[in-house]
């Protein structure tokens, strides 16, 4: 296993912990989810444009 370590603001991390929570999962666990998703699927599994920036 590796640490990751990702900068989020404080509000934007809180609001992540508390939907993942009410998911029944950690941050972490969603995020592992969400990098095995994009290895499986070869891309990012969502649409980005420029809003997003």
């Amino acid at each position: 296993m590796v640490m990751t370590t990702v900068r989020l603001e404080k509000g934007v991390k809180e609001q992540f912990d508390s939907l993942c929570k009410a998911f029944g999962m950690s941050a972490n666990t969603a995020f592992t989810i969400y990098v095995n998703k994009v290895i499986e699927e070869g891309r990012i599994p969502f649409s980005i444009g420029k809003e997003h920036f």
